[in-house]
């Protein structure tokens, strides 16, 4: 199975119990990605 990402891809981590979080955006093409990995630089 072939997974294709169209960009842009944004990622969110949510700290549980609140705080601080964290945010990244990445734009097609990316260096790696498939069913397990997925693997770029942040815009």
């Amino acid at each position: 199975m072939r997974i294709r990402l169209a960009g842009p891809v944004a990622v969110q981590l949510h700290r549980s119990g609140g705080g601080p979080c964290f945010g990244a955006t990445f734009s097609a093409p990316f260096q790696k990605h498939d069913a397990t990995i997925f693997k770029d630089v942040a815009d």
